[in-house]
């Protein structure tokens, strides 16, 4: 599950064209920790999260949705 969390955070932020060190800069996160989510090496908390879909004009919710093939 924290897989999909990271491919769908990079899919809407490539979407919104933004680099992670802007994406970063927006949310005050650095950009080594949303690399690592990204990758799915490292699990976002809530606040994380919450910073992400604000910066990112998404539900937090739909950094968790499946993708079908």
């Amino acid at each position: 599950m924290i897989g999909d969390v990271g491919s769908n955070l990079r899919e809407l932020r490539t979407q919104k064209g933004m680099s992670l060190r802007q994406l970063s800069a927006a949310t005050g996160l650095s950009p080594t920790l949303l690399s690592q989510v990204e990758r799915g090496i490292s699990e976002p908390t809530l606040k994380t999260l919450r910073a992400l879909s604000g910066v990112l004009g998404e539900a937090s919710s739909s950094l968790f949705a499946t993708q079908n093939p």
